[in-house]
Parts: structure tokens; C-alpha cells; sequence
């Protein structure tokens, strides 16, 4: 079921955005440690969602890989922390209690930051980027 074994076009896909999540991650890090709240809050965000799309396309039949492709990246769902969720629990994966406590946290997280201005307290982006960690390590693991 590994992308890797996908159709042309489709082959490294899950490298891909499993390499733009922790790209992401470290952004959000150094964002954080340059006081930059909201920024690192953001990004760290998308650091998540790259990571749960990978290990999904990483999991998803190569004869799929194109709908599920345009269903993670087209519009609001893609953005969806808890559909996204609920596609790798249709592929068998659970996350453990402690990572889903991280996970309520990362799942308050929207698009719509990149709107906002200003900053963040320091100490709710830094608890925020944790929770983040914990769901990126878990998909890690899931690897």
C-alpha cells in the first residue's frame, strides 16, 4: 500500500510532504525562539497537517493515491485536523492516549491564523508546538 509503488506522478509523494512537515516543524521552532508566537503557532499547524498527509499517502492502495490526494489537498477539508484524523483511523491507525490529548490541542489549530496579527503569549505557542511534537513523533513512529 506504500506510495512509493503508486502510479507515475504519485511516487514519493508521502516523502515529500513527511519531509514539508519537518521543514515545518523546525520553522515554527526557530519562530518560537525568536518570540514570534502567532508565526510559530502557524506554521506549526501545518506542520501537523503535512505529517498526517504523509503517513495517510504513505497507507493509501496506489490506485487511490489520486483521490486521495485531491481529497487532503482541495479546499477546507484538507485543512481538517479531525478528517484527516479519521482517514488514518480508516487505515488502521490509532493514536494513543496521550498523543490524542496532544491532539485536542493541535486540532483548535486554523487556517484562518494567517489572518490574525500580533503575538501569542509565549508560554500557549510553546505548550501548542508540544502538542505538535507529540502528534509529529507519533506519525513518526507509525513510519
Amino acid at each position: 500500500m506504500r506510495s512509493a509503488t503508486g502510479p507515475a506522478g504519485f511516487r514519493g509523494l508521502d516523502a515529500k510532504f513527511r519531509r514539508a512537515a519537518k521543514q515545518r516543524f523546525t520553522s515554527a521552532e526557530s519562530l518560537l525562539r525568536n518570540e514570534m508566537t502567532l508565526d510559530a503557532v502557524y506554521l506549526g499547524g501545518y506542520a501537523a497537517e503535512c505529517a498526517m498527509k504523509a503517513l495517510i499517502l504513505r497507507n493509501t492502495r496506489p490506485k487511490e493515491q489520486k483521490a486521495t490526494l485531491s481529497r487532503i489537498c482541495r479546499g477546507a477539508v484538507g485543512h481538517d485536523l479531525e478528517t484527516l484524523k479519521a482517514m488514518l483511523q480508516e487505515r488502521g491507525f490509532r493514536m494513543p492516549n496521550g498523543v490524542g490529548r496532544s491532539f485536542l490541542r493541535v486540532v483548535t489549530w486554523s487556517t484562518d491564523l494567517r489572518y490574525e496579527v500580533g503575538l501569542l503569549r509565549y508560554n500557549e505557542a510553546e505548550s501548542f508546538l508540544v502538542a505538535v511534537k507529540d502528534v509529529v513523533d507519533w506519525v513518526e513512529g507509525s513510519w
